[in-house]
């Protein structure tokens, strides 16, 4: 199980001040599955994921677009995002799945991380479909910086800014 979400056909729904613990699945997740309705607008805003994505490889904040579907207008900002260390799977702070977005926004996030785990793993979405900036990642370990988007693993903030123009604001670097 997961801990909120907004599925198919929620247009301007907004999941604010939500505390998320220890779930399997995904502790903010928005999903449009197959067949549904627009997600059209929404926020995920001033939440805590404390390890929540326990299983099955999720990521803490989890977005989702089945094939056909529309989905656009996310943003998700404020949230802070906490990963221990977990035996067996790989939970990432945020997973995107899928591609065909359409101005979905990462802003003003904390993401926290135990060792060698990803703070995104994004396999398909351009940066045009979805933005990261001016978010903070912090490895509670002093493990490495890991992201994982587009088939490219990036070890440090600088080389995914630079390849991939994520959490730049213009030509300026803005994440932590």
């Amino acid at each position: 199980g997961g801990g909120f979400d907004l599925d198919g056909g929620c247009i301007n729904s907004v999941i604010q001040y939500c505390y998320s613990h220890d779930n399997d699945g995904p502790g903010l997740l928005v999903s449009g599955f197959n067949a549904s309705r627009p997600l059209l607008e929404n926020t995920l805003r001033f939440n805590i994921s404390e390890n929540d994505a326990r299983k099955n490889d999720y990521g803490a904040i989890t977005i989702y677009r089945a094939p056909g579907t529309v989905f656009q207008g996310l943003k998700v900002y404020h949230n802070t995002v906490y990963l221990e260390d977990t035996i067996g799977t790989t939970p990432k702070s945020v997973q995107v799945i899928s591609n065909g977005y359409n101005g979905i926004g990462f802003y003003n996030n904390l993401f926290l991380a135990g060792s060698g785990l990803p703070f995104v793993d994004n396999p398909n979405a351009s940066q045009l479909e979805v933005m990261f900036i001016q978010n903070s990642y912090y490895s509670l370990s002093a493990g490495p910086f890991q992201v994982l988007d587009q088939g490219t693993t990036f070890n440090s903030l600088a080389n995914w800014q630079t390849v991939r123009g994520q959490e730049m604001y213009n030509t300026i670097p803005v994440g932590f």
